[in-house]
């Protein structure tokens, strides 16, 4: 018997596990109508529990221009060729300003796009607009070869295929076990203990944040292709926190 690491999780990454590429964006930054590429003021900007901005603009206070959020792969090489539905709930309008083609709107909560070549390229993603009684969230790009099974099959197959010739994992990358819940990765702060309700969730809009994917994940993973796992605790987790993550897998893993 074999196993294999598996890569952490990466806007830049080429490895894709995730059908949905709203997963591996990377956290949010501001903007404005400056021209500049970030503004600098996503620390006091108002967000959800699931991540989202609560609306958009936001106005702040002493800051003249209102501001944006947005998201970019910094990276495509990886991504399928061929054509992309950006799905999401609530009202508000998206922008991909960059990096793709023929990105126009479908219908009132959705979008698509063309992608013709991934090489040197990258995709910039801006919520211009966000209902603040009905705000944009929820956001999913997908792929047209997974538009009828992606809701039930959140893996790409394609990286499937290449898993299963091992019979185990190692999840210390996709969990972000170094540094894990650090805000600054080179700095160490002794932070205190974090329990179970602040892990990361499965609804927040990118897994690619310092707490790594979700445990849910890692265990639809493991019961999909029968696979042991190498599971690390994070070195910041409380008592609450590792019987939590202990019963978690007990109960789900098959």
């Amino acid at each position: 018997m074999f196993g294999t690491n598996l890569s952490g999780l990466f806007d830049w990454g080429t490895e894709l596990p995730f059908v949905d590429m709203m997963r591996n964006c990377r956290e949010w930054y501001s903007k404005d109508d400056s021209g500049e590429f970030e503004s600098r003021m996503i620390d006091r900007m108002q967000f959800r529990s699931d991540g989202y901005p609560t609306h958009i603009p936001q106005n702040i206070s002493g800051v003249t221009r209102p501001q944006f959020v947005a998201t970019i792969w910094g990276r495509i090489a990886g991504w399928q060729l061929g054509d992309y539905t950006v799905f999401y709930d609530g009202r508000g309008e998206i922008d991909i300003n960059v990096g793709v083609e023929n990105y126009r709107r479908l219908d009132a909560q959705s979008y698509s796009f063309r992608l013709t070549n991934t090489k040197d390229r990258e995709i910039q993603l801006i919520i211009s607009k966000s209902d603040s009684l009905n705000p944009v969230r929820n956001i999913k790009i997908i792929h047209q070869d997974y538009l009828q099974t992606y809701k039930e099959k959140i893996f790409n197959p394609n990286w499937l295929n290449y898993l299963r010739i091992f019979k185990s994992v190692r999840f210390m990358d996709w969990g972000h076990t170094n540094h894990w819940s650090q805000k600054d990765s080179w700095l160490w702060d002794l932070p205190g203990k974090v329990d179970w309700r602040d892990r990361a969730q499965l609804n927040y809009y990118t897994w690619t944040t310092n707490k790594g994917i979700p445990y849910e994940v890692m265990i639809r993973l493991m019961n999909e292709l029968d696979l042991d796992a190498w599971i690390c605790i994070p070195h910041r987790a409380s008592d609450d926190y590792i019987r939590n993550m202990a019963a978690l897998f007990k109960s789900n893993v098959r």
